[in-house]
């Protein structure tokens, strides 16, 4: 399983006068660099909590489709990417010698991202088709991320603020123990994040 970022709207999660007004700081010297820590603290809180803050268009690959088992009686993928609005399109190479995507129909399958991991299954009665055993000849195109960032929850936000302020008053490199989860994180932010940490499926 692979996925690229086809697209982002790169928005602030928090507005640069929010921020400024955390740090204390009134003069616009620093605007670029604050500007710049805000998109870093977005990056890390999506890679540590495996979600999409900003709206995204995600492009997911697989080698196959699932097979129906005990574990996976509904024979559904599991996304990486995490907040997934929509599903744009499901497609696959269906002939060896062509590479041509064939697109499968919206109406034979359904998006589950009310679940902690987002899935896509087959509607019941439909199979999931064959496809030609390609590297990658599985993609799915979805939506994720808050289409509103007001919408973030305040949790979220405020761990944000605390790894800029974190940041912008120690600019130079420190030395970390490493954890085991693999991620560095102050530890109050860690512990705002935890609630929406969503564990890779694998």
């Amino acid at each position: 399983m692979a996925f690229t970022i086809a697209s982002d709207s790169g928005a602030l999660i928090v507005s640069l006068s929010d921020v400024k007004q955390h740090l204390r700081v009134e003069i616009a010297d620093d605007d670029a660099l604050i500007t710049a820590l805000i998109h870093a603290a977005r990056e890390k809180i999506e890679n540590y909590c495996n979600i999409a803050l900003t709206a995204k268009t995600v492009h997911e690959f697989f080698d196959v489709f699932p097979a129906m088992t005990v574990q996976r009686p509904n024979a559904e993928f599991y996304l990486k990417v995490n907040r997934v609005e929509s599903v744009t399109s499901i497609q696959y190479f269906e002939d060896v010698e062509s590479d041509t995507l064939t697109t499968i129909d919206s109406a034979d399958y359904i998006l589950d991202n009310a679940s902690q991991y987002a899935r896509v299954a087959p509607r019941i009665g439909v199979k999931w088709p064959l496809e030609d055993g390609r590297i990658n000849g599985v993609k799915i195109i979805y939506e994720a991320g808050y289409s509103d960032v007001a919408d973030i929850p305040a949790p979220i936000i405020q761990s944000a603020k605390l790894m800029i302020s974190d940041w912008y008053e120690r600019r130079e490199d420190r030395l970390y123990q490493m954890q085991s989860t693999g991620f560095i994180l102050p530890r109050v932010s860690e512990m705002l994040l935890k609630p929406y940490r969503i564990y890779q499926w694998s």
